[in-house]
Parts: C-alpha cells; structure tokens; sequence
C-alpha cells in the first residue's frame, strides 16, 4: 500500500460570488512526483495556496502524512515539512547556494538553545543542505554566488530550499558517529536539534520514519 504524504479531500475555495477552486481532492504518495496542469483561471495557484496554508479553504480538509493540518498557518506546515516554491525566484543573491540552502535547513531545525554555538556550525542543518543540493543536481555548486547563477539553476536551488526544509533527526545508523550513545529505543542518539517532536530519521536515501522511536 502506498504511503501518502499529502492528501486533500474535498477542497473548496471562494472569492465572494466567485468558485476558485471546486471539490478538489487528490493524494500525493511518498516518492512520487506530480504535476497540476491547467488554463489560466484554472485554479491551480489557488489550490497550492490553501494546501500550503497561504489561504485558508472555504472547505475540505488537508492531511500531511496523516495529521490533519486544515487549521495550521503557513508557517507551521512549513516547519512541519510541506516546502513551496513560488512562481517569482525567492532566494538570498549575496549569499552562497550552501548558505542559502542551510538557512532553509535551520528553519526547520531551530535551536533557541544553542546561543552560544554559531548556526553555521549546526551539523543537522548543514548535512540537510547538502543532501538536498544533491537531490536538487546542485552538487559542486555550494559555494556560487546565487545571485550569479542562471535563471534555471536558481529554480533549482529554490527546490534544494524546500526539500531541506524536511523534518529529520540525525540518530542515523549509517551516518551517525559509532561512539555515540543509543537511545533507549536502539536508533542512534541525536544532537538535540530535532527535540522534541521529530519524526524522520536520516537514512542513507530517504528521510524514513523511526519505527522504534517513542517521540514517533
């Protein structure tokens, strides 16, 4: 059976007299990659909008990975994991592709208490800004300027951003330090980081759901 990471059912949306976006549902499975095609008016920013909590629906309902998220604002379901792109490029030109991909990483990643140690340093965000460069075909190109770089590589980066927005923790079997302590659950100890809501643990490929961890 498929893991759906998104779902919308029935969503509805209005502008007074006017239906943007009617009865819409659809459901987005774990590693799968989709496209929402459509004429002009047809709706398609608007339904992006409500299922990313820019706007929210006149009804339906929107799950991500099974947690009913209709009434969250924008910013949490972005902290929980559900990045978007917009259709004008949305980076920091005078920073680094890395740095603009770690700012991305340490917003889903915050530590208001680790004061005393500089952000560059945080091995959470830093190991899911370069994975997601990976993914995004970015490899070799953190340390261009962005505001340098051609039109299409910085979509690109703007995808990097998203994906290293993705909740994770770094209690990693294959990645994580052997002498680094087990938490009672046997996966491996994080760093604090992804305290106290983590959902995702760092695999080799994927971003995996701890099946053993009690903070599931």
């Amino acid at each position: 059976m498929r893991e759906v990471l998104l779902r919308a059912t029935a969503i509805s949306k209005t502008f007074g007299g006017l239906i943007a976006v009617d009865n819409v549902s659809l459901e987005l499975p774990r590693g799968e990659i989709h496209a929402l095609i459509g004429t002009n008016g047809a709706g398609k920013s608007t339904l992006i909008n409500v299922l990313s909590g820019e706007l929210r629906g006149a009804a339906g309902r929107v799950e991500l990975d099974g947690q009913d998220i209709s009434a969250w604002p924008q910013h949490r379901r972005a902290r929980a994991g559900l990045g978007r792109s917009y259709q004008r490029t949305n980076i920091f030109p005078g920073f680094t592709v890395f740095e603009n991909c770690r700012l991305a990483a340490q917003a889903g990643h915050q530590r208001p208490w680790s004061l005393a140690q500089a952000a560059g340093r945080c091995a959470v965000s830093g190991g899911a800004a370069q994975r997601a460069l990976r993914l995004a075909g970015l490899e070799g190109h953190e340390h261009r300027l962005a505001g340098i770089m051609a039109h299409g590589q910085q979509r690109q980066l703007e995808i990097a951003m998203c994906l290293a927005t993705a909740r994770a923790c770094c209690c990693s079997t294959s990645r994580w330090p052997e002498w680094a302590p087990r938490r009672r659950c046997g996966c491996w100890s994080c760093c604090g980081a992804c305290r106290p809501i983590t959902r995702y643990c760092w695999s080799s490929t994927t971003w995996t759901r701890c099946s053993a961890c009690p903070r599931r």
